[in-house]
């Protein structure tokens, strides 16, 4: 974490959205599957010939857990970085940073929910703890960024009445 700078996280944010990106707009029945050379994930849309293609590639709700922990996984390391950084240099560098990472979290969760619902609850309880599991983290670090906000801002508002004091 030495030496991470604001240029360093806006780097891995760009990485992370780019493996995220089929979370932005996945539809109805869709499932995710993993590319192959690119190792980028994608969404294999419900039609007769999902099932085969899925098994072609070797891709189940096994799997498909698989990435999710993969992908989620390196999602929350760069989180907690950046309430590391957050905690070092203070909100001010990051601010705006940290509202557009918040942003992109909110466009995210609607596809994870599509996910979930994607999968039948009786038949595939695991997949849908999984999901569950990964939008309270994500709402957990909305929720300390708020908590940080709101610290900094009745920090400031005692430092603005005792700068008054007689």
């Amino acid at each position: 974490m030495m030496g991470t700078t604001l240029k360093d996280l806006e780097t891995k944010f760009a990485k992370a959205k780019n493996e995220l990106k089929v979370f932005e707009e996945l539809d109805s029945g869709e499932k995710i599957m993993k590319e192959q050379t690119t190792n980028i994930l994608y969404s294999d849309p419900p039609d007769n010939f999902q099932f085969i293609r899925r098994w072609w590639a070797g891709e189940n709700w096994k799997k498909t857990i698989e990435h999710l922990d993969e992908v989620f996984g390196s999602f929350t390391k760069f989180l907690d970085q950046i309430l590391k950084f957050a905690q070092i240099n203070g909100l001010g560098p990051v601010h705006k940073f940290i509202n557009r990472v918040c942003e992109y979290i909110n466009e995210i969760i609607p596809g994870l929910h599509t996910l979930k619902y994607t999968y039948s609850l009786a038949d595939r309880k695991e997949i849908h703890a999984k999901i569950d599991a990964i939008i309270l983290t994500l709402i957990d670090f909305k929720d300390e960024v708020y908590k940080q906000k709101s610290r900094v801002k009745r920090n400031n508002s005692h430092r603005l009445r005792r700068s008054f004091e007689c």
